[in-house]
């Protein structure tokens, strides 16, 4: 692994635990100890990426152009960004400080319970759209 729980990164968000994982990206719990917060932090792992540095970048650039985006949108339904950099200023390493929300996986959810009914369903996507609308 890259990166590790009780890793400090860009001297300030000191890593506590993975919440998550999937094919290039880790999900850490971290603390941002400037500004005494609880963040979560998305790394990708590009150094598993097939081809010549042209890929990476155009990787690199489509992470970086996804945080400045999502980082305009300011909506209660829609996650914070905070700030974007790269490990050790590795290009094959960037990550991204969000906000950290507490709820439930909605994987998780129809795993455990099955489908949503219409009543739960409806309302969940009426303010999923109100927030990219």
């Amino acid at each position: 692994m890259f990166v590790e729980a009780g890793q400090l990164i860009g001297e300030r968000y000191k890593l506590s635990r993975l919440l998550g994982a999937g094919g290039f990206a880790k999900v850490f719990l971290a603390h941002d100890q400037s500004i005494e917060r609880d963040v979560a932090i998305k790394f990708l792992d590009l150094r598993g990426v097939h081809g010549n540095d042209e890929m990476v970048n155009t990787v690199l650039e489509r992470f970086r152009r996804e945080a400045k985006l999502a980082a305009r949108i300011q909506h209660r339904n829609v996650v914070q960004i905070y700030d974007i950099g790269m490990v050790q200023q590795d290009i094959y390493r960037p990550y991204i400080v969000m906000e950290l929300l507490n709820g439930y996986d909605l994987e998780d959810q129809l795993v455990d319970k099955g489908p949503l009914r219409p009543d739960r369903l409806i309302p969940l996507f009426i303010t999923g759209h109100a927030a990219l609308g």
